[in-house]
């Protein structure tokens, strides 16, 4: 854990830090209930590093006078030690079998498919920092859909188009997204595999 500030000037005077948008988030949600001064926090961040010290004292402990200190500090993480505190004292992972949800799609609906967007290296949070994928071997732009080959040629699509994605919410507001040249639909078995041959 090491302190840092900004050099660049924001892009926008409507661009969001993540702690003001969680902040009005809560504010919009539990206006009558939330004891946290969200405000307070976001106008000083070190209220905030205040609270995670309180919460977790024996490795937060003096977080705002440490975050400062030559050297950083470190976060325990049990993976870097090898120490897993499961039952078998090794590390379980656990493949989920299917990525399907309690939200049925009607027969009639099949051309709505679900989004999900996975992390990739050269980002961390929202900060991209580089527009390549080494994990899924895709390099130049992060305006990639990945599909599986079946959902590509069921809506009769072809891989390297491009493609817009809307929303099947029909609630009077348009959304939208389209990708510069670069990206593209890609099939997601395909890249799986070479992710697999590279290991």
């Amino acid at each position: 854990m090491h302190g840092s500030r900004g050099q660049t000037r924001p892009a926008s005077p409507h661009l969001l830090s993540e702690p003001k948008i969680v902040a009005e988030l809560a504010k919009a949600t539990l206006p009558s209930r939330s004891t946290i001064a969200w405000d307070e926090w976001i106008a000083d961040y070190s209220k905030i590093r205040d609270a995670i010290a309180k919460t977790y004292p024996e490795i937060f402990h003096d977080f705002n006078a440490r975050l400062w200190q030559p050297g950083d500090f470190h976060r325990p993480l049990g993976a870097r030690k090898r120490e897993w505190k499961t039952e078998t004292g090794k590390a379980n992972f656990i493949a989920p079998t299917s990525l399907a949800t309690d939200i049925d799609i009607p027969p009639e609906q099949r051309d709505v498919v679900q989004l999900i967007t996975p992390r990739s290296n050269g980002q961390f949070n929202t900060t991209v920092y580089n527009y390549d994928d080494r994990f899924r071997g895709i390099h130049g732009s992060r305006h990639v859909v990945l599909m599986h080959r079946n959902d590509i040629d069921r809506l009769d699509l072809k891989e390297g188009e491009m493609a817009a994605l809307t929303t099947a919410v029909d609630d009077g507001i348009e959304r939208r997204v389209e990708g510069p040249a670069g990206g593209g639909l890609r099939d997601s078995r395909r890249l799986h595999r070479q992710l697999l041959s590279g290991m």
